[in-house]
C-alpha cells in the first residue's frame, strides 16, 4: 500500500511539475511576443519619425527655393546672370564675372546655387546635374564646373582651332565680311596674350597664314609698311604691326562706305526739296520786279 501511493504522489508531482512547466513557458512566450510587439511599434515609430524628417527637410527646402527666386527676382532688377554653355574660350570671362557679382557676395548659399543653375547652359548644366540642390552642394558644384572647363590648355586649343579655321575665310574684299574677319581675330590673338602667350611667339604662326587670306592688294600695302618699319629699331612684332594695320583698313572701309538706299532717297529727297523751294522764291522774286 505504501509503495502504491508514493507511485500515486510522484506521478502527481511529475503533472504538478509539467503543468508548472507549461505555464513558464507560455509566460515566456507571451513575454517574447510582447517584446517582439515593442519592438516593432519602435521600429515604426521611427519610420513614422524619419518619413516625418524627410517632408520638414523638404517643405524647409520649398520655403527656401521659394524666398531664393523671390530674392533673385529682386537680384535680376539690378544685375542680369551672365550664361555658360561650356565654351572653353568663354570660361575665364563668365567666372569672373560670376565671381564678382555672386559668389563673393554675402547671400545665402542656396541662392548662390540657384542662380548658378540658371547661369548655366548646355554642357556646363549637365556637369553638375547630378548634385542634389542643397547649401553644402554649391561650392562642389563650382569646383566641378572650375575643373571641367577652366583649364588655360582647353582655351587656348580652342582658340587657335578658331584661328586656324579663320585664316582660311575668302572673299575679303566684302567690306562686311573683312569687318568681322578683323573683329574675331582681334578677339582671339588677345586671348591667347591675356592666357600668357605673346606676339612674337604668335607672329611665327599666324601672320603668314593671315597675309595668305588677305586680298592682294592690300597684302602689298602692308609688305610695303613692314619694309618701311623693319628699317626701325623699335618696331613691333609682325603680328601687331598686322593687326594695327588691319584696324587702319576698317576704320577706313567705315568712313568710305557708301550711304545704304534709305538714307541716300532722303538725302536726294531733302536735296531736291531745297532745289525746289530756292527756285520757287527766285521766280516770285522776278515777278515782283518786273511788275
Amino acid at each position: 500500500m505504501a509503495a502504491d501511493k508514493r507511485e500515486v504522489i510522484d506521478k502527481l508531482n511529475e503533472t504538478a511539475l509539467i503543468k508548472l512547466s507549461r505555464v513558464d513557458l507560455q509566460g515566456r512566450v507571451a513575454g517574447l511576443e510582447q517584446e517582439n510587439s515593442l519592438l516593432k511599434e519602435g521600429l515604426r515609430a521611427n519610420r513614422l519619425q524619419s518619413n516625418l524628417n524627410e517632408q520638414q527637410i523638404r517643405a524647409r527646402n520649398l520655403l527656401l527655393f521659394g524666398v531664393t527666386e523671390l530674392r533673385i527676382l529682386t537680384f535680376n532688377k539690378y544685375f542680369k546672370v551672365p550664361k555658360f554653355s561650356g565654351d572653353y574660350k568663354k570660361f575665364r570671362e563668365w567666372w569672373q564675372m560670376f565671381d564678382a557679382h555672386v559668389h563673393k557676395k554675402t547671400i545665402d548659399p542656396v541662392e548662390k546655387y540657384s542662380l548658378l543653375k540658371q547661369s548655366l547652359e548646355g554642357r556646363a548644366a549637365a556637369e553638375i546635374a547630378h548634385l542634389e540642390f542643397t547649401a553644402d552642394q554649391y561650392q562642389v558644384a563650382m569646383d566641378a564646373i572650375a575643373a571641367k572647363f577652366g583649364s588655360a590648355k582647353d582655351a587656348e586649343k580652342e582658340h587657335v582651332q578658331q584661328l586656324q579655321r579663320l585664316v582660311l575665310t575668302r572673299d575679303l574684299h566684302i567690306h562686311d565680311k573683312f569687318i568681322n574677319f578683323v573683329s574675331a581675330l582681334s578677339q582671339n590673338v588677345e586671348a591667347l596674350i591675356s592666357l600668357g602667350k605673346n606676339y612674337d611667339s604668335l607672329s611665327l604662326m599666324l601672320t603668314p597664314n593671315i597675309l595668305s587670306a588677305l586680298p592682294v592688294q592690300m597684302r602689298e600695302s602692308f609688305n610695303r609698311l613692314h619694309f618701311e618699319s623693319s628699317a626701325k629699331s623699335d618696331s613691333d612684332s609682325d603680328l601687331e604691326l598686322l593687326l594695327e594695320f588691319l584696324d587702319r583698313e576698317v576704320s577706313i572701309k567705315r568712313a568710305s562706305r557708301p550711304l545704304d538706299s534709305y538714307r541716300q532717297q532722303s538725302f536726294q529727297s531733302s536735296y531736291s526739296n531745297r532745289d525746289l523751294s530756292a527756285s520757287n522764291a527766285a521766280r516770285q522774286q522776278n515777278q515782283e520786279s518786273s511788275c
